[in-house]
């Protein structure tokens, strides 16, 4: 009988809505007993959800039928809104210590929570979380009370009466909550298990686990051939269609003077629609639910004041006024509670967790709102914590399920009046109503944070991109605050933050506030971004989904947004610390979860590519923030080498790059040191110096020169496994270890010259045994010698001495294995510019210390300086050198005429210009040489010859240049002969006169 169920359904429902009553006519407005037997009717037939399916697709899914269901939800909304002032105001939803300004909406218009009268809103305002339910009924004398507003016996029980019974003003209000209660319960609790078995039975590749966060159903991909995925669509059609009607009831009604039981059946009403919506895939409802409750669970109020509430200096004893919320009525006094959330904000605020939890798979970009909503609670419950929320005993929170919701009781006999209307029996505690206090809160949310894990690739991805844009938003907003307060121009803060260099997702920012919350950036620096901190723990959490997962899934999108808010300089300095502490502690830990296997090199690079992005922060050098971000970095790059060091395959080049970018730069060259290519005898008539050497660059800040030091311990782990180093990788080692040799730091400088590369050489000469190798590792050879030899004229007397000492000893430890054309390099590149550049800084020290400035030229200089030490252990290792190795390496290289020559030249320029301590020293040095060349055998008998004739000319220009200076020795200030002296040149004489004299004759001896 469809025709007639559709009539008697229709008749109700203009019952209900009180046509006459809305149209003026009092002659067609019906009796209020009848309206209340027409709901009491209805309330039975919501609560069977069979028969709401079956009136939604006999009559609302046919075309051309009577729209019944929908009908029925426009009029019991009509019905519950239609008297507010009855219903009164909810004393808790506005929060806890707000003003009463607050409770109206940023347009200005008065929001829902403000109907009812303006006292009871007042006594609202400044009630105690536990005894606020009390006072707002005292105060407004209005709202639903199951026991007063229900009645003891039905209307429609009642029907044998003459006279209609006395039925309270708020009973038939009673009844259309419950309605709206029934109807989402009957959709939880037919969608829910169909929902769960569906996910359950889906067919799953062999290994893959069970999906713990599964996405929503598509309505459209299930057959209408079974009958429950037929009445699946039917619950979705009738969803989508009756939403509005029932986020306005269920709006409007929470709001409302409720019970501790009604309002939690609201409340899980909200759940209902929430879960039910989230998993039939209706994105449009399920926001709408989750908006509508995320405004009633953090008040935009609550958070303003928060922001701007200051403890009382003095504390103060209240008084009966005060505790009753009298003073609130007279406008007297102030609110003297701290802001915060009430019990009943606190239970919409669970829910929220609770129905996020449940759809995490299927919320996609609805996480940002969600996420927002979390960080408001954050700030409000940390920040200054729950003052007037009361804590109730914890319990568990109930799952999000159709049992839970409804408590094991019928829809029909929830919250009615108990048997007894004079002594009404305590119900039990709402279930959505326990466990309210703030550590059950952050355990809730902090659970919702680790159900990350269980979220598939594309739901993972869609999460971090909404803490991305949150965090984007709340940078860019305080970059703006900071500007506007300086009074600087944001043009450069819109660019520098715009959505493509914050992270992927878009930003749509809003100034000054929170798009939904009211949240402000004042004080949120103190305890860093919420955001950015939780992007850390989840990535911690999701760590093997960054590693082993496509770079795009998350890794990209994280580092990039962590990069790009450290690198922005309008962002708060507190702020750019905290992303590279996140981004470091991600950094850290990766390569340690990757130790073999083709992906440990992708993982390794992604890393430190990163990384150095991180170590070049653009920025002022000194810059406090700056100096922090490259210091977090490079200790971040030190516990990698610590961990990971051993295993690293790719990336030294990086490294070594890294390293190298905290030194110095030097000085623009003052010693032109002659190039290979034009290598010449040092002439004696060089009287004027070519410049010194190289000085190191001074103000290092202290700041800067701790990230030397820092940036030096991971280089002296690098030395530690040089072995793992391919020649290319050791090259860059040696340029490296050079540049810290030239910083400002002794200690660094002489450890990087003395023993660092003494060990690499150590290092290479190892590796030399291979003979495949040997021609690229003595290249190598080479260019470690040549940055000893740069070290060799450092400022400082311990670090030139320190090379000098590692630069000889590592050609006498190990020339024997070096090739002859290796050993005419190290002549012509290393030790005759070594000695170039060590005579020009002796020379031009010499000058500075002379009382004449422009002394004669060609006179002979005087006065010890501190290059003389420098010089003289340079003549004294060249010593060792040709006394080691001119018979077996040096004589047989093809320009050993030319080097001899050379170095006589050097010697004779000594005698004859420099202070008689390295005269001695060159006089020495060639005495060595001398002896050491009469050991030869009869193929270099040609050689020698020569090498013998140039020496007793070069005799003959020291005797000459002897004999002058011996007829100034009276000249005070000049530079005498020394016994010393005197004695090495007769050794030198009598070498020469021994091995060639004897050939001589007599005019050629005189």
């Amino acid at each position: 009988m469809p025709m007639e169920a559709e009539v008697f359904m229709t008749l109700f429902i203009k019952v209900v809505s009180g046509d006459g009553e809305s149209s003026g006519d009092s002659s067609m407005a019906k009796p209020h007993w009848m309206r209340v037997l027409a709901m009491e009717i209805i309330r039975g037939l919501c609560s069977d959800a069979e028969f709401m399916r079956g009136t939604w697709e006999r009559y609302d899914s046919q075309p051309g039928e009577a729209q019944v269901f929908t009908s029925l939800i426009s009029a019991l909304k009509r019905l519950i809104t239609e008297k507010p002032a009855l219903l009164g105001v909810g004393s808790q939803m506005a929060g806890v210590g707000v003003q009463a300004h607050h409770s109206t909406s940023e347009g200005g218009h008065t929001s829902t929570a403000a109907y009812g009268l303006e006292v009871a809103g007042r006594v609202a305002s400044v009630a105690t979380a536990t005894v606020s339910n009390v006072v707002g009924i005292m105060g407004s004398g209005s709202g639903l009370n199951p026991a007063s507003s229900a009645m003891k016996l039905q209307c429609i029980d009642q029907l044998d009466k003459a006279d209609s019974p006395i039925i309270p003003d708020t009973y038939i209000y009673l009844l259309g909550l419950q309605c709206f209660t029934s109807l989402s319960e009957g959709f939880a609790a037919f969608v829910i298990p169909i929902y769960s078995s569906i996910v359950m039975q889906r067919p799953r590749t062999p290994g893959e686990t069970v999906i713990r966060a599964p996405p929503a159903l598509d309505l459209s991909t299930l057959s209408s051939s079974d009958q429950s995925h037929h009445q699946l669509q039917i619950v979705g059609a009738m969803v989508q269609n009756g939403w509005p009607a029932l986020l306005a009831g269920l709006s409007f009604v929470i709001s409302t003077n409720l019970t501790d039981d009604l309002f939690g059946d609201v409340v899980g009403a909200y759940q209902n629609m929430i879960n039910v919506a989230g998993t039939l895939g209706l994105r449009t409802p399920r926001d709408a639910f989750l908006t509508s409750l995320g405004k009633l669970a953090i008040p935009p109020g609550v958070v303003s004041s928060v922001d701007s509430y200051v403890e009382p200096s003095t504390p103060r004893t209240a008084s009966v006024s005060d505790t009753l919320g009298f003073s609130a009525l007279t406008g007297a006094g102030g609110t003297h509670t701290a802001p915060g959330l009430s019990e009943r904000n606190i239970a919409c605020l669970k829910v929220i967790i609770s129905t996020a939890h449940y759809l995490s798979g299927s919320l996609g970009s609805t996480w940002f709102d969600v996420l927002e909503l979390l960080q408001s609670a954050d700030y409000v419950l940390n920040l200054k914590g729950l003052r007037g929320a009361a804590s109730a005993k914890r319990q568990s929170m109930p799952p999000p399920s159709a049992a839970s919701n409804t408590r094991g009781r019928t829809p029909s006999s929830s919250s009615i009046a108990p048997s007894s209307n004079l002594a009404p029996v305590k119900s039990a505690q709402h279930p959505l109503l326990s466990d309210l206090d703030p550590e059950a809160v952050q355990i809730a949310i902090n659970r919702l944070f680790d159900s990350t894990k269980n979220l598939d690739d594309d739901a993972f991805k869609e999460f971090v991109a909404a803490l991305c844009k949150l965090s984007g938003e709340m940078v860019v907003m305080h970059s703006h605050s900071i500007e506007v307060a300086a009074g600087e121009s944001t043009d450069d803060i819109n660019s520098s933050m715009s959505p493509a260099s914050v992270s992927s997702p878009s930003l749509g920012v809003q100034r000054g506030g929170r798009r939904v919350s009211g949240l402000h950036m004042s004080k949120l620096t103190r305890s860093g971004d919420y955001s950015i901190s939780r992007l850390g723990a989840v990535s911690h959490l999701n760590l093997h989904r960054l590693i082993y997962r496509d770079p795009e899934v998350a890794w990209n999108m994280v580092t990039t947004h962590l990069l790009n808010v450290l690198r922005n300089q309008s962002a708060p300095p507190s702020i750019r610390i905290q992303a590279a502490e996140v981004l470091d502690g991600i950094l850290v830990i990766a390569p340690r979860n990757v130790t073999s296997g083709p992906l440990q090199a992708q993982v390794q690079k992604r890393v430190l590519d990163v990384l150095a992005k991180q170590v070049f922060v653009e920025g002022p050098a000194n810059a406090g923030v700056i100096v922090d971000i490259r210091k977090h970095a490079l200790e971040t790059l030190h516990k990698i080498l610590q961990s990971s060091g051993h295993s690293l395959v790719v990336g030294w080049e990086t490294i070594f790059e890294m390293l190298g970018s905290v030194c110095q730069p030097l000085a623009p060259e003052m010693v032109q040191s002659p190039s290979s290519d034009t290598l010449s005898p040092l002439p004696q008539s060089t009287a004027s110096p070519r410049g010194r050497p190289t000085p190191l660059i001074g103000g290092l800040t202290k700041s800067t020169d701790g990230l030397v030091r820092i940036a030096f311990q991971s280089l002296t782990l690098v030395c530690d496994s040089l072995e793992s180093l391919s020649p290319d990788h050791l090259r860059l080692c040696i340029k490296t270890l050079g540049q810290f040799g030239r910083q400002q730091d002794t200690n660094i400088a002489l450890t990087a010259a003395e023993s660092l590369l003494w060990g690499v050489s150590d290092s290479i000469q190892a590796k030399r045994k291979d003979t495949e190798k040997e021609p690229e590792y003595s290249a190598l050879w080479i260019s470690l010698l040549l940055e000893l030899k740069g070290l060799c004229t450092d400022a400082r007397h311990e670090v030139r001495f320190g090379a000098i000492q590692t630069l000889f000893r590592t050609l006498l430890l190990y020339g024997a294995t070096l090739s002859l054309e290796t050993w005419d390099e190290c002549i012509w590149k290393v030790i005759f510019p070594l000695l170039d550049s060590i005579t020009i800084a002796v020379r031009q020290a010499a000058y500075e210390l002379s009382e004449n400035s422009a002394p004669p030229k060609g006179a002979p200089l005087s006065s010890k300086n501190p290059w003389d030490e420098s010089k003289t252990l340079a003549l004294q290792s060249i010593a060792a050198i040709f006394g080691d190795f001119i018979v077996s390496k040096i004589m047989y290289l093809s320009s050993f005429e030319k080097a001899w020559d050379a170095f006589l030249e050097h010697v004779v320029s000594s005698v004859s210009m420099d202070n008689r301590t390295i005269s001695t020293a060159a006089l020495r040095c060639l005495d060595r040489a001398l002896k050491a060349s009469m050991d030869v055998g009869a193929d270099l008998h040609s050689i020698t010859s020569h090498t013998w004739e140039r020496t007793w000319a070069a005799c003959d220009q020291m005797g000459e240049a002897m004999k002058s200076t011996s007829a100034k020795t009276n000249d005070a200030g000049k530079n005498p002969l020394t016994q010393d002296c005197l004695e090495a040149f007769v050794q030198v004489l009598q070498v020469t006169y021994t091995v060639c004299g004897k050939t001589w004759d007599l005019p050629r001896i005189k």
